[in-house]
């Protein structure tokens, strides 16, 4: 049985913890889950202090009784895991690199067959001399309109040079790569993203849940299309008085809400500055009538598998990896990244509560099949990098 190494931060623990659940029965696997002062509330972590922690820890350590009650499932039957705890802000320093370094001469004693790195780490940069094998899942092939930053794009660079394979999470992301990267000769493949089910043990559950808004969640930027969403949602109004849209998340890249909408429309569209708890998160998931996801471009997204294993419809543009998931009339909807398509579907939605009917057909959790076929695809690529 192979020694797997599965290294992710805490910003991708969701897709992580599902990749990790499909191969840790066929490889002898230890996941490593960095973390910083800025990370230590990401996702799905609840971790109220870092200062007193060493540079690697075990969950127990790391988590209270109540959040590593919350992590037993998903922990039970992977070999190993431990909390890669970087107290340095810098991400990209000596004393960065000094600890990276320490980090992986310690993990390299259990002699790993393979690395897997859940995209790529600038604070794993130290392990660079010290990694034989190495596949990485790239979530996002190319960074998003107003996004690149030449840290990203180097680290990047140089960990792909290493690797002996490379993954993505949608076919999109696939394509979209081999069309940047027309010389690559590494092995390719894909695996898609699995609703996340961790999610389920934030959630309480109550005889009627009560559904009263819209809800657009995550990190405000420009691809996104909030811009779009805000005008779409002042036509649905003239409609719909009644609609509520609730806009949760904290800017990022320079955007800015457009302030004049939410003062003419306070008592319909409420906005939600600021970083959300994964309980808050789920909260305001499970008291949304759907999600909307009003992208100008998508390679795939974390909102989607979010809403999804809550038993969320949602409503997304036709860009990007969604129409691999979303089946326009079936389990959600899609439109074009537009104010106007956005605003029908909206408004589709909402009429006779449609979005109850497609709620009906949504997948909270991956079938045995589509686990099946995630496992055999990472093991396969296993297989050529160890070769």
């Amino acid at each position: 049985m192979k020694k797997v190494i599965l290294y992710t931060n805490a910003f991708f623990l969701d897709s992580a913890l599902e990749v990790a659940n499909s191969i840790k029965d066929s490889v002898k696997l230890t996941l490593c889950i960095e973390i910083t002062s800025f990370s230590k509330n990401a996702t799905l972590l609840n971790i109220s202090n870092i200062d007193a922690l060493h540079l690697i820890e075990k969950p127990e350590n790391v988590l209270n009784e109540t959040e590593l009650k919350k992590f037993e499932h998903f922990f039970n039957g992977i070999d190993q895991v431990y909390f890669i705890v970087h107290r340095n802000k810098k991400s990209f320093s000596i004393p960065t690199i000094l600890n990276s370094i320490k980090i992986v001469r310690f993990l390299n004693n259990s002699k790993p067959d393979l690395w897997h790195f859940d995209n790529v780490s600038l604070r794993a940069i130290g392990f660079y001399p010290f990694i034989k094998r190495l596949i990485i899942n790239l979530h996002d092939p190319v960074a998003h309109a107003g996004e690149r930053e030449w840290k990203d794009v180097f680290i990047n660079k140089l960990f792909m040079k290493k690797a002996k394979a490379l993954m993505f999470y949608s076919a999109y992301s696939e394509k979209l790569f081999s069309a940047t990267f027309p010389k690559n000769k590494k092995p390719i493949s894909h695996i898609s993203l699995q609703p996340y089910t961790f999610l389920k043990n934030l959630v309480v559950q109550e005889p009627e849940s009560r559904k009263e808004y819209i809800l657009f969640f995550g990190r405000l930027s420009h691809y996104k299309g909030v811009d779009l969403l805000m005008k779409a949602m002042v036509s649905v109004l003239e409609k719909n008085p009644k609609a509520q849209l609730v806009v949760a998340g904290n800017p990022s890249y320079g955007f800015e809400i457009d302030q004049s909408i939410l003062t003419k429309f306070k008592n319909n569209i409420k906005y939600i500055k600021g970083y959300l708890s994964s309980s808050e998160m789920a909260k305001l998931i499970h008291h949304a009538q759907f999600v909307v996801c009003p992208y100008r471009e998508a390679t795939q997204s974390g909102v989607l598998s979010t809403a999804n294993a809550l038993g969320k419809t949602v409503l997304c543009t036709n860009v990007g990896a969604f129409p691999e998931s979303v089946q326009h009339n079936q389990n959600g909807l899609l439109c074009e990244p537009e104010a106007d398509s956005i605003a029908n579907g909206l408004l589709q939605m909402l009429q006779n509560n449609y979005y109850l009917q497609l709620e009906k057909n949504v997948e909270t959790t991956a079938s045995d099949q589509n686990k099946k076929a995630i496992a055999n695809t990472i093991l396969k690529a296993y297989e050529m990098a160890c070769n």
